[in-house]
């Protein structure tokens, strides 16, 4: 090696070693581990002790940035997004108009009035009440969002009494209706947020599908796309069953009688006339699926069937026996 390359390599190590040269090398260090954070994140998987150290340390930081936005609705929870608007889901706040205590992270109480609701996406909002300055998060977007990206959950599983844990998941499927995640969410946790890595809300939790680790949630752009009538206290997805009957008296009708021996959606009797016995539903018959939603109980189905409108034509999935049949049927009304 000649003089001069010797004298450069001398050079560089020097100017490495000065205090500039040190705290460029460091930045540089930050933003490649921020670099392969974010695609981690975006759907990687984490390969190194380093890497879950800085996945875990991220997620600390993002879980103190977001916790005073969470809030605890009466066995239920919810996320405070800007404005004094508090976005649930649909079964917690069930119908416009009323009143429901809420209870903040540094655990004081506020009044807030529900809004509008979707029934047949499980959406729904609130106002706050109460004067005040109140932490928000913002709304991200779900149209983007891809199976293997992370997230994160937060509610209250416990009320009002207990703290409000997060877990890290990964989305596992997502379209305009709902998204799956890996979560483990339980009572209480509906109505709270799926946020991203940043902390933007991209969705609001719903339901648990076939076990704890099957998760649905409402998608973020579902309250975008209807944000202005569910402020103004509109029902565009129609209403949910009232607590005393099974369907709402301005819902659709099916048209078929409960089987009580099974929580499952299966029917013992069809109705003469009626729009399910028109669509070649049958005694034994469990429906399975409706309008692209999963139904595991019969409770959910006389949702999904109440949000709609008489006259809606809406696609299912029976299983009948060991056969899975795929049927349309239009929802008539109960005279």
């Amino acid at each position: 090696m000649g003089k001069a390359a010797k004298r450069a390599i001398t050079v560089a190590a020097v100017a490495a070693l000065a205090p500039g040269g040190i705290a460029q090398e460091e930045q540089r260090s930050k933003t490649a581990d921020a670099t392969r954070l974010e695609r981690i994140f975006r759907g990687g998987v984490p390969e190194t002790v380093a890497d879950l150290r800085a996945m875990q340390e991220h997620v600390r930081r993002l879980v103190v940035k977001v916790l005073p936005s969470i809030v605890a609705l009466p066995g239920a929870s919810g996320v405070i997004v800007g404005d004094g608007f508090v976005l649930s889901a649909g079964h917690v706040t069930r119908s416009p108009g009323r009143r429901l205590n809420i209870i903040l992270h540094d655990k004081r109480r506020i009044v807030a009035q529900t809004l509008g609701v979707h029934a047949g996406i499980d959406a729904g909002m609130l106002k706050i009440v109460d004067k005040g300055d109140f932490p928000s998060l913002e709304r991200g977007t779900s149209a983007g969002l891809r199976p293997g990206q992370w997230c994160l959950a937060i509610g209250h599983p416990g009320g009002n009494k207990g703290a409000a844990p997060a877990r890290l998941a990964r989305i596992q499927t997502a379209n305009g209706r709902f998204i799956v995640t890996d979560a483990t969410i339980q009572a209480g946790d509906s109505g709270g947020p799926l946020l991203d890595m940043e902390g933007r809300v991209i969705g609001i939790h719903s339901r648990i599908a076939r076990d704890l680790t099957e998760n649905m949630h409402v998608p973020i752009d579902a309250f975008t796309r209807d944000w202005d009538r569910l402020v103004r206290g509109e029902e565009p997805g129609g209403t949910y069953p009232t607590r005393r009957g099974s369907r709402s008296s301005r819902g659709g009708f099916l048209g078929v009688r409960r089987d009580e021996t099974t929580s499952a959606a299966r029917i013992a009797a069809v109705i003469a006339g009626s729009a399910a016995e028109k669509a070649a539903l049958r005694a034994g018959d469990t429906i399975t699926s409706f309008a692209g939603w999963p139904v595991q109980k019969w409770e959910r189905l006389t949702i999904l069937i109440g949000a709609r409108r008489p006259g809606t034509k809406v696609d299912i999935e029976v299983r009948r026996g060991d056969r899975t049949l795929k049927l349309t049927v239009t929802l008539g009304s109960q005279q």
